[in-house]
């Protein structure tokens, strides 16, 4: 069976999920879930944000439930602080002579050089995003925009950073 990394901005997620989809989050089970039933085994899962207090005490837990390594910085002023780009890159270099396919979970064009790199590797990249750039979509092996059946519940309670 394959092995795939999932690399997921939560950031960037929340912001595009939110563009295209008014007051809408998305599932991280079902996201998790989707990239195991379609794609390989997971080897690895991380989940890169940011936080103000102990307002994602509860949403870090989750994913931490569902086997996300979080990695989340406290937000200052400095809006460029969560921004998690160069981290995310670092990642990718460390873990993909073990896995077979890297999953973005972001929509960020500035990970076009990481995802050149990795399929100069013989990796194979998926972006599942939402709104995700037309210069991703021509660099990675595929991609797919996040269906509405990925969201949450609109009953669910779970919390993301910045609520």
């Amino acid at each position: 069976m394959k092995k795939v990394a999932i690399f997921v901005d939560v950031s960037n997620l929340y912001y595009c999920i939110g563009k295209r989809y008014e007051a809408r989050k998305l599932d991280y089970r079902k996201y998790s879930d989707l990239c195991q039933t379609d794609f390989g085994e997971v080897y690895q899962a991380y989940a890169y944000g940011s936080y103000s207090g102990d307002k994602a005490n509860s949403f870090i837990s989750f994913l931490k439930k569902i086997n996300f390594t979080c990695k989340f910085k406290e937000r200052g002023e400095d809006k460029y602080r969560a921004n998690w780009n160069a981290a995310i890159a670092v990642d990718v270099v460390n873990i993909v002579d073990r896995v077979d396919t890297v999953i973005l979970g972001s929509a960020d064009p500035n990970l076009l050089p990481v995802i050149e790199w990795a399929k100069a590797k013989g990796v194979s990249v998926i972006i599942i995003a939402s709104n995700i750039n037309h210069i991703l979509k021509q660099a990675c092996n595929q991609f797919i925009e996040i269906p509405e059946e990925l969201l949450e519940d609109e009953k669910e309670v779970v919390q993301e950073p910045g609520e």
